[in-house]
């Protein structure tokens, strides 16, 4: 888990203020849960990560079973008794007693690596499972910041409403307006106020489903820290595929690639049947004697039993290449879209947060006050006032994307994407 935690610190990074400072104790002012702690609960807690945990126990049990070889079997066999002449009776009884050993060293040492490699492939699915899901959580984290700034956006859209409402009114009331806008504006209030409580049934969905990540029914927290508005910076995409050949996916490949190599050595060992050897001894009743008996059996190779097998796994070993040469090119190009989407999201995030959005404010402080003054009518209001608010949504889905692609390249590479306003 330590290790898991470090590979995907780069995860902590997508949020400027994850404060770790505890405040004071009233509910209200809790200390907020950060992405670093959420995600430390989930690796902690999941059941989903306990099961998968289950895989690694149960691969080194199998593990400890395959370096045991076969045990000796005890044989006692009777001969020359109760038969007719001299073999009449037991006096001429002979009884042997032999211990019969198989050399099946080398098969259960192919056994033994065919097993590490089992556990090793599960370690790798395992680790490669954990990131998945700091991943998933990370996404949750962003979820509920992303709710939260678009409720917050709401609610600014209800005041303007609110404040539009006013002007409309002193307007209708000293005659300088006309009445039918007063009763368009009473609509755009109301619509503000439901946009407002589905923003809250939003918040309280997504809360649920972040406290769900580590078993929770529900939330264990009272807000969040941080905010969707400091944005990752990237890194170069030559450096992100250099990470990802030391991602955990890539070490899941290779475990794969041996695990299919020990298969196909483990079916070659097979295909050789062992030797196996008798001793023991003999005792001859009609003299009261011993004697020491051996023996030996030496399988005859004229066939190859196991050749189906071995081709099988041959094939699959190609089968096996081909596919995982497919999956990183489509890695690859995977990789490239985000890291591209992501330098677009960084891009119009900034025009929308630096030119639009503000050109906007400007525009409806300047036609809320034309139209006060009757120069405008109630339609140029409304349109100015929605274009703001679409900018401003826009510009919160905007930063939600850079964040998530931003994860969905943590989640690949298994690295830290730098950012050079952390502090």
């Amino acid at each position: 888990m330590p290790l898991v935690l470090s590979s995907f610190a780069g995860l902590l990074l997508l949020l400027l203020a994850l404060s770790p400072v505890a405040e004071t104790v009233s509910l209200s002012d809790a200390r907020a849960l950060t992405l670093d702690e959420a995600i430390q609960k989930t690796l902690e807690q999941s059941p989903r990560l306990k099961a998968a945990a289950g895989s690694i126990d149960a691969a080194r049990a199998l593990e400890s079973q395959a370096g045991l070889g076969e045990n000796p079997t005890f044989s006692a066999t009777v001969e020359d008794a109760l038969g007719t002449g001299e073999a009449a009776g037991v006096d001429a009884m002979q009884t042997t007693l032999s211990l019969n050993f198989v050399l099946d060293s080398k098969l259960v040492d192919q056994r033994l690596l065919r097993a590490e490699a089992s556990t090793a492939y599960a370690s790798s699915s395992v680790a490669l499972e954990t990131v998945d899901a700091a991943a998933e959580t990370a996404r949750r984290f962003i979820n509920v910041l992303g709710i939260s700034a678009s409720l917050k956006q709401r609610r600014e859209a209800l005041a303007i409403a609110r404040e539009t409402l006013e002007v409309v009114s002193q307007g209708v009331s000293v005659g300088r307006l006309h009445g039918a806008d007063l009763h368009r504006a009473e609509a755009d209030k109301s619509r503000a106020e439901l946009a407002v409580d589905d923003g809250e049934h939003e918040l309280r969905v997504a809360r649920h489903a972040l406290a769900a990540r580590w078993g929770w029914r529900q939330p264990d927290f009272v807000r969040l820290a941080g905010s969707i508005e400091q944005l990752p910076e990237p890194r170069t995409f030559d450096s992100i595929i250099e990470d990802f050949e030391q991602s955990p996916l890539r070490r899941k490949f290779l475990t794969e690639e041996r695990l299919a190599h020990t298969s196909l050595e483990l079916e070659r060992a097979r295909a050789r049947r062992p030797i196996e050897y008798q001793v023991g001894v003999r005792h001859l009743r009609s003299t009261s004697d011993l004697a020491l008996v051996a023996g030996i059996s030496v399988p005859l190779t004229w066939r190859n039993r196991n050749e189906g097998n071995i081709r099988a796994k041959e094939v699959e070993i190609e089968t096996l290449a081909a596919q995982q040469a497919a999956v990183e090119i489509d890695l690859h190009a995977s990789l490239f879209e985000l890291y591209e989407g992501l330098e677009h999201s960084l891009h119009e995030s900034n025009v929308l947060r630096e030119a639009v959005i503000p050109q906007l404010e400007k525009a409806l402080q300047q036609t809320r006050e034309a139209y006060r003054l009757g120069r405008y009518g109630f339609q140029e209001l409304q349109s100015v006032q929605r274009e703001l608010l679409s900018m401003r949504q826009r510009l919160i889905s905007t930063n939600i994307e850079a964040q998530l692609r931003s994860i969905e390249i943590e989640r690949l590479t298994g690295t830290a994407v730098q950012r050079s306003d952390h502090k």
